[in-house]
């Protein structure tokens, strides 16, 4: 159906100390297919701020929930989908924090979804058949050569 589409997947217990598997995962992952640092840095930042929602709120009253991360290789993109069967939350719902305010009143958390949108280049979210459905994506950023080689790209 699609050509050149790669999958991997990962399905953790929802606890915070497998957090750390998370970050591997998509650090494997993004190295394995010779995705920047940069982009998987912001990945690793947004997906465990995202994992650390679900299971301190989706998955508060829940014992042995699960939560899994579907990887999305393509040539110019990353997509990794995190599913959860915890409370729905919907992230495209929430309001731009006043970071001004939060400044003042000294306040902890709720950046997280603030995150997604700055470094992400698409947020989607669904509820499905599977559960929730975060969708993040980024795109490649394109390398510009210069000097004496880049010429050599254009012939």
């Amino acid at each position: 159906m699609f050509k050149n589409v790669k999958k991997e997947i990962i399905t953790i217990p929802a606890q915070m100390s497998y957090l750390a598997q998370i970050r591997d995962f998509i650090e494997q992952t993004g190295k394995k297919h010779k995705y920047s640092d940069k982009l998987i840095n912001s990945f690793k930042l947004v997906i465990d701020e995202a994992c650390t929602n679900i299971i301190r709120h989706g998955y508060r009253d829940v014992k042995g929930g699960e939560i899994t991360l579907k990887a999305i290789i393509r040539k110019q993109s990353l997509t990794i989908v995190v599913i959860d069967q915890g409370k729905s939350y919907d992230p495209r719902s929430a309001n731009t924090p006043d970071l001004e305010k939060y400044v003042n009143i000294g306040k902890k958390g709720g950046l997280g979804i603030m995150m997604m949108r700055k470094l992400m280049d698409d947020v989607q979210y669904n509820i499905t058949s599977r559960g929730n459905e975060l969708r993040l994506t980024k795109q490649k950023e394109e390398i510009v050569k210069s000097g004496p080689f880049a010429m050599w790209d254009n012939l």
